[in-house]
């Protein structure tokens, strides 16, 4: 099964379900506000820190979720961190409560740097937690900055080098623009 969206304006999206051997289904909804991806809610997160309680809707696969989030705060146990509290809660397409799926409360870690790494994720349950860490993290080389300050296609992903769509990894890194 390989599911889709678009969403040609904001909140207005068009899925797209295929499966091996059924007819393709496309279905669509509105919303009020522009709907996320995890990636996008995370990329969204990163780059603009909350400063006030805010509320997202995200989409994981076809499934609608209501996130709210606290403001972004120093994580007292490391003071090279600041956590985002939040609580996720399924909703249905129209935006009624979806009782079939359950909420889940999280906390999301980031490096209190220029960049917010997302370095840790925590979400509890019963029997204690579910952590997911990064281990280890390698930022590019200082000049690659130089790059990033002087050309509008360059952009950092997940402390990588993206220049004109091309993702640079590891130790091959452009050395001019």
């Amino acid at each position: 099964t390989v599911d889709s969206a678009e969403q040609p304006r904001a909140g207005s999206l068009s899925l797209l379900r295929k499966k091996t051997g059924e007819a393709d289904l496309t279905e669509g909804f509105t919303r009020n506000a522009p709907v996320m991806d995890a990636l996008s809610f995370l990329f969204r997160l990163r780059t603009a820190l909350p400063t006030a309680s805010t509320v997202y809707e995200v989409l994981d696969g076809r499934a609608l979720w209501v996130a709210r989030v606290s403001p972004a705060r120093p994580d007292p146990d490391d003071e090279n961190l600041v956590r985002v509290d939040g609580k996720i809660d399924p909703i249905y397409w129209s935006g009624s409560p979806d009782p079939e799926r359950k909420s889940h409360a999280f906390s999301l870690f980031f490096t209190r740097d220029a960049y917010h790494t997302p370095v840790r994720l925590v979400v509890p349950s019963g029997l204690g937690e579910f952590r997911a860490e990064l281990l280890r993290l390698e930022r590019a080389p200082p000049e690659l900055d130089q790059i990033f300050a002087r050309r509008a296609t360059c952009a950092r992903f997940l402390g990588r080098a993206i220049c004109g769509g091309i993702l640079f990894p590891g130790p091959k890194r452009p050395t001019s623009p």
